[in-house]
């Protein structure tokens, strides 16, 4: 047998009290203090520093923007975290607050960083004068003119439900006259893309253009005369208003239309490039050097001591408006850019026109000269896609009543084109200088 071994005596261990507490209850104690301070932490905390909710704002017009208290947020279309308080809600399109409200966020608290706390305000009224709703019509209208500058949208490239956006909001607005609207929409399709879209919210339908007689009878070229104004002296041709079918039927953008002209003069030749150097002279701001585009005047050399006939060129749209206002002021006219159906009027009343291969213009040509080759020449007429399919003379009034931006129609060709004739069409940007596009001038007596 083993021996018995004796232990010697053990004093008893005795855990320390914690307010008379056995160690197991202030244990237990501490991890529920440690949970709750956890909860409070990640639950409470964040909603109480950050409280608010994430609002969706409902807009009745496409394409709006949020102003909150002042701050933009952007578009409404997305979900934008409002703090707790009383805020001022404003809805923007087009530059213009059109409806604005007042909203009250609470200030929940608990699990809000796990949990979003969400909130949809409803859309308010419209509160808008004609003319601010025209406006807008305005800025749609732009929208589609610039998709339609594209002739094909590709799957791969997104497309803007233009025509989406001008059913909903003409709804919105109670827009009067929807009908010379939708009209002047519809004319700028381009491409099917735009086409099929449209096709889903307006009516479609096709249009009859009228048939060109094989000849017709235009008023015969008037007396010549002059506009004065300053030291330049215009020579131009009277020319009586008129209606009469213009284009010949090759293109969807030289197809037949109807046009009306009122009685005006037109310059005999295009704007020279000594007309421009003396205009210059008097609007130095549109010299050469102050004007921030490297193509405007590009290649010229500009004097007032020497004189010479040949057109000037890469100047765009929007100078060329500033000279015939500039000559409006010097002769006491009213001098203008022609619209296209001036310039073919006079082409069509022509004696003779000969095609001009350089800038020196030929004088065969009777009466004006200039007018096939040599440069293109800018005219006052919008470029509208569908605008020979419908009534002309109305969509371009309704282009220009809506302010559009002016994709500009230029005439005739220039030295350096083929197979271009009177009733060919081309189209430039209005802040874009080319070579060999120029301009000559209209007024009236």
């Amino acid at each position: 047998m083993k021996p018995k071994i004796d232990l010697p005596p053990v004093e008893e261990v005795v855990l320390p009290k914690l307010f008379n507490l056995r160690p197991g209850y202030y244990l237990l104690g501490l991890i529920i203090l440690i949970v709750l301070l956890l909860i409070f932490l990640f639950g409470f905390l964040p909603g109480i520093r950050k409280g608010g909710r994430y609002v969706t704002f409902e807009a009745p017009l496409s394409e709006t923007g949020i102003l909150l208290d002042g701050t933009y947020l952007g578009s409404a279309t997305h979900q934008y975290f409002v703090p707790s308080g009383n805020h001022a809600v404003a809805y923007i399109k087009a530059d213009q607050v059109y409806a604005e409200t007042e909203i009250s966020i609470d200030h929940p608290v608990f699990l809000t960083n796990l949990v979003h706390r969400t909130r949809v305000v409803s859309p308010p009224p419209i509160n808008l004068s004609e003319e601010e709703k025209a406006s807008i019509v305005s800025f749609l209208l732009n929208e589609i003119q610039e998709i339609s500058k594209s002739l094909e949208y590709p799957a791969q490239f997104p497309y803007q439900p233009v025509y989406a956006n001008l059913h909903n909001d003409l709804e919105a607005l109670q827009v009067k006259d929807k009908k010379a609207i939708v009209d002047l929409a519809l004319s700028f399709i381009s491409n099917d893309t735009m086409k099929g879209e449209a096709k889903e919210f307006f009516s479609i339908e096709p249009k009859s253009a009228p048939v060109q007689s094989s000849v017709q009878e235009l008023p015969p070229v008037g007396k010549p005369t002059v506009l004065t104004a300053g030291d330049l002296t215009i020579e131009g041709y009277f020319y009586k208003g008129s209606s009469f079918v213009i284009g010949d039927g090759a293109a969807p953008q030289s197809g037949y239309a109807l046009v009306t002209t009122e009685d005006f003069v037109l310059a005999k030749r295009p704007v020279s490039q000594y007309e421009w150097a003396v205009f210059v002279q008097e609007n130095p701001q549109w010299s050469k050097n102050t004007v921030n585009d490297s193509s405007y005047l590009a290649g010229l050399s500009l004097s007032t001591q020497f004189s010479t006939g040949r057109p000037i060129y890469n100047v765009n749209y929007h100078a060329a408006r500033a000279f015939v206002r500039w000559l409006s002021e010097k002769s006491g006219k009213e001098v203008f850019l022609p619209t296209e159906a001036m310039w073919t009027q006079a082409a069509y009343s022509q004696v003779h026109t000969e095609r001009d291969g350089s800038l020196t213009l030929s004088e065969a040509s009777e009466p004006l000269l200039g007018l096939l080759g040599g440069v293109w020449e800018m005219t006052d007429s919008h470029y509208i896609p569908q605008g020979r399919h419908a009534d002309y003379d109305r969509l371009q009034e309704l282009a220009k009543a809506y302010r559009l931006q002016k994709q500009v129609v230029v005439k005739g060709g220039s030295m350096i084109s083929k197979d271009v004739t009177i009733d060919s069409v081309g189209v430039i940007e209005p802040d874009s200088a080319h070579d060999y596009i120029g301009f000559r001038v209209g007024w009236f007596e």
